[in-house]
């Protein structure tokens, strides 16, 4: 493997939380190169588990086709077991998540969408999902949630596009739910499960295609709009769910350098968050956590900002504090008393690497 030429001291600023910088360790014998960075994280009832692929930033970017990935897991996020390799994913539209009944990850394998499901993390099952009519050539899928042992997967497919939306039942299969409610060009991006159960994230495709940004769907069957939950706002860039509630990241006017945070218990009443009220730099949402990069772009100058990334809302930093490399991080989960971020140290080449907290 190789080794980061310049040392690194990055630190987490979380009261009372340690915290490691280590390389990606050996992975084992899964076929997707020397090199494995860990693109999306969840924690679930067997541990922490990732599905990590080729280290390279441009080999994720829209249009780089499949590649290769398999599934890793780990109790500690310092000791990794190989487990199945997964094969070959239409990268960007990668989603995993978890559930007491064990992980799931949503994509298109052979250009079919698809829901990949493991009791354990290591090995796994393949789930084909329908097509939703005979003239959708494609379907292109990224959100994912689980809870009360059912698996929801959100998407759209053609252009304008129509949205689409199955509820997955690890051993029954998957139902096409009902998406009628939803406007034509409805792109569903993102969906978390919390205590009103699943909440989806819709996106327009055009200025004249603008549908309500969330909508709450219960058991992912019946789904109804929220109108003008965030003063006027309609792009959400990241949402996750958990036992108390929903956090969501939102765009100000559209902007890709201007975001602010908002909490809601029931996925229907947001509130803005007054302690982390702005937000500078790219913020998504994947794998039970939010990401905010705030250390400049990719190939700019270097900057003092942190990257950010929160659990429930709360929000932790990672500061780097030796100029020249920037950690690029990917993928966030966490468990009651360790978290991750899975990532790479930029260079040429680029280092895997993941952060620890506590444990």
């Amino acid at each position: 493997m190789r080794r980061a030429a310049t040392a690194l001291i990055l630190v987490i600023a979380v009261a009372g939380c340690g915290v490691d910088l280590y390389e990606s360790p050996d992975f084992g014998a899964v076929d997707v190169g020397d090199d494995v960075a860990l693109w999306r994280l969840a924690r679930g009832p067997e541990g922490f588990v990732g599905i990590g692929g080729p280290v390279q930033p441009e080999d994720l970017e829209e249009g780089a086709g499949p590649l290769t990935f398999g599934s890793y897991r780990s109790t500690d996020g310092r000791t990794w077991h190989a487990g199945e390799t997964l094969g070959a994913i239409d990268v960007p539209l990668l989603g995993l998540t978890a559930w007491p009944g064990g992980y799931a990850a949503s994509g298109q394998w052979d250009g079919v969408a698809a829901v990949m499901v493991s009791e354990d993390g290591l090995a796994w099952r393949r789930i084909d999902l329908p097509a939703p009519g005979p003239d959708a050539p494609s379907i292109e899928s990224a959100g994912i949630a689980a809870g009360d042992g059912v698996i929801l997967v959100t998407g759209f497919s053609g252009e304008p596009a129509t949205p689409v939306i199955w509820t997955v039942d690890p051993a029954a299969g998957p139902t096409p739910a009902d998406t009628s409610a939803f406007p034509t060009g409805s792109r569903l991006t993102q969906a978390a499960f919390g205590p009103a159960g699943f909440v989806a994230v819709a996106v327009g495709t055009t200025d004249s295609s603008t549908p309500p940004p969330i909508w709450v769907g219960g058991d992912g069957t019946d789904w109804v709009p929220v109108l003008d939950p965030f003063d006027g706002a309609t792009v959400v860039t990241g949402l996750i769910g958990s036992s108390g509630g929903y956090v969501a990241v939102v765009a100000e006017d559209g902007s890709d350098d201007r975001f602010t945070v908002w909490t809601s218990p029931n996925g229907i009443d947001w509130s803005r968050r007054a302690d982390q009220d702005t937000i500078f730099g790219y913020l998504t949402g994947k794998g039970g956590g939010l990401l905010a990069d705030l250390s400049g772009e990719p190939g700019g100058e270097p900057d003092p900002r942190p990257i950010a990334f929160t659990f429930d809302g709360r929000w932790l930093e990672i500061t780097e504090a030796v100029g020249g490399e920037r950690f690029v991080a990917v993928a966030v989960a966490a468990d009651e008393t360790i978290r991750l971020v899975s990532g790479f140290v930029s260079g040429k080449p680029a280092v895997p690497a993941i952060l620890i907290a506590g444990g």
